[in-house]
């Protein structure tokens, strides 16, 4: 009877919640935090209450964590298809020509980026530092193929071999808390960044305004998040390294990479298959079209008398909860 009593008190108070102020605050943060802020809602106390309140509902009932690997691989995608990008400037502030289409400068950035300081300070821990886009235990997976680790002396080197010793300008943009931390992400990159010379400012907006404005190609140098649903490496392979694919935003374009995704999408020998996408992958990252982050860790919570199986795909499904 306590429990039932707890239960009914707890729906109570979350249907009062939905139609209180507090309650349309949180729908408007959760639904756009940047409407929300024209609106005069301070979005950072509305998220401190609402994880005051969940504390306190857990605290209650008695609370256990379950945690698991996520296949969503964060990611940061470079134009290197424009002689002129729209968000890359010169020191000065005037026009340059685009040097993200310089193999060696995604190199001095990808050496540049701490994958590991973005998971353990950024991410608190609650990540994976991605050596590639694929996750573990899926076709198209290469162990082999890693990222190089952050390297500034290297990352210099490469900057003035380029011709960008004294590095130029450049805007990030990042949705608007769509991932855990996006922000923060994009910040931490910004300061990494500019121990090699670049001089970058990060841009936030809303989801709806962000994927719309990417699939116009309209950044320069953009975080990008791909989770999968259905076990197969193919979609994302095609979606970041096929030269025509809507996802594509940074228009990178290589002849074998498309021919190998061509032949893979219709392959029926499983091995063969796995192979042709092994090497999209590798064609991909050897030429930096994009420079993987972190694959994220999830976490759930959940009443003590209760186990759930933590899911790859980040669904919560009742199947997957079981009595301890």
């Amino acid at each position: 009877y306590v429990y039932l009593a707890i239960l009914a008190v707890a729906v109570y108070l979350a249907r009062n919640l939905e139609f209180s102020r507090l309650g349309r605050q949180l729908f408007a943060v959760r639904e756009d935090e940047l409407a929300a802020r024209c609106m005069a809602i301070e979005p950072d106390k509305a998220k401190l209450k609402a994880f005051a309140m969940g504390a306190a509902l857990a605290a209650v009932a008695g609370a256990m964590f379950a945690r698991g690997l996520s296949s969503r691989v964060i990611f940061w995608m470079m134009d290197v298809h424009r002689e002129a990008s729209p968000h890359v400037l010169a020191k000065d502030g005037g026009p340059i020509a685009n040097p993200l289409r310089d193999p060696r400068v995604r190199r001095a950035i990808a050496l540049a980026v701490d994958r590991n300081a973005i998971v353990q300070q950024v991410m608190d821990g609650l990540a994976v530092p991605a050596m590639q886009v694929v996750p573990p235990g899926l076709p198209g997976r290469a162990p082999a193929l890693r990222m190089p680790a952050a390297d500034l002396a290297a990352a210099r080197r490469l900057m003035a071999e380029a011709g960008h010793a004294g590095g130029f300008r450049m805007t990030i943009h990042v949705t608007a808390n769509r991932y855990p931390n996006d922000v923060k992400q994009a910040q931490a990159v910004a300061q990494m960044l500019a121990r090699i010379g670049i001089e970058a400012k990060v841009a936030s907006l809303p989801l709806a305004v962000y994927f719309n404005e990417a699939r116009r190609f309209e950044f320069s140098f953009a975080l990008v998040g791909w989770g999968f649903t259905n076990g197969d490496s193919y979609v994302i392979l095609r979606e970041t390294f096929q030269t025509r694919a809507t996802n594509n935003y940074g228009r990178w374009s290589n002849d074998a990479a498309d021919g190998l995704r061509a032949r893979a999408r219709v392959e029926m020998d499983r091995s063969a298959r796995e192979r042709a996408l092994l090497e999209i992958q590798r064609i991909g990252l050897e030429d930096l079209a994009v420079i993987p982050s972190h694959f994220q860790i999830n976490v759930w919570a959940t009443r003590r008398t209760l186990r759930l199986n933590p899911r790859v795909d980040e669904s919560t499904l009742a199947e997957d909860i079981r009595p301890q």
